[in-house]
């Protein structure tokens, strides 16, 4: 069982839509042997979004889950929870300079450009189906 909620198509910081889900069975869902992927993943670290306005984008989603957006380089970070996905909002030109390997050109001008995941395995970046996946061993 779970409750599920998103926010109107108006709240959307940098063309993206958030979305929740509280899971009331958490014993279905977290099962540990379902949690360990082959390719040695661990977690999201950072969720890519692309916009011009980074500042704006960022203040949207630091108002929209009550937190704050703080600067890291060319990126705008809305931290979401300890040992969760911050969503860093940027340029897609400062997005591919800051991954070596991932052409701006492939990315949405505003919307979600990427994932960056913790891995305990070293990966070089892939993209898969237009959202580019780096593998960090960043903690």
């Amino acid at each position: 069982r779970f409750s599920v909620f998103q926010w109107p198509e108006e709240e959307a910081p940098g063309g993206v839509r958030v979305f929740a889900c509280q899971h009331h069975t958490r014993e279905a869902v977290w099962i540990p042997q379902l949690q360990r992927q082959g390719n040695g993943v661990t977690g999201i670290r950072r969720v890519l979004v692309a916009d011009a306005d980074p500042d704006g984008a960022a203040a949207h989603m630091a108002r929209l889950l009550d937190g704050e957006a703080r600067a890291d380089g060319a990126f705008r970070v809305v931290e979401t929870g300890p040992r969760r996905a911050g969503i860093a909002f940027a340029p897609r030109g400062a997005i591919a300079e800051a991954y070596p390997g991932l052409d701006a050109d492939d990315m949405p001008e505003r919307g979600g450009a990427g994932l960056v995941l913790r891995t305990a395995l070293t990966r070089p970046p892939a993209v898969a189906t237009g959202c580019a996946l780096v593998f960090t061993t960043d903690r």
